[in-house]
């Protein structure tokens, strides 16, 4: 839903030639991994509109996206920890190695 936002809140300010042209995009392989490159935008496009409002609503958008990003993984690690705890506990009380 976050991602949705973000994207319904950039047709506000974005251009999206712009983003057409930075598509255009090329894959390359770095030690047998697959790596997208977006190109980035040729010059200094302006964008639609800089209504300081709107522009606050996309910054806002990207803010809300990163923060519970970031708060699932800090969640998802704690988690990791907790169950490779669980498994050794489990591994050492029904002697499994």
């Amino acid at each position: 839903m976050k991602m949705d936002q973000i994207h319904k809140g950039n047709i506000d300010i974005f251009d999206s030639y712009v983003f057409n042209e930075m598509m255009k995009f090329q894959r390359t392989n770095y030690n047998d991994i697959h790596h997208i490159i977006i190109n980035r935008p040729a010059g200094h496009p302006r964008l639609l509109s800089t209504d300081p409002v709107k522009v606050n609503g996309v910054s806002m958008n990207y803010h809300y996206y990163l923060t519970t990003a970031r708060f699932y993984r800090a969640t998802a690690d704690r988690l990791r920890g907790l169950a490779l705890r669980l498994s050794e506990w489990i591994k050492k009380e029904y002697d499994f190695e």
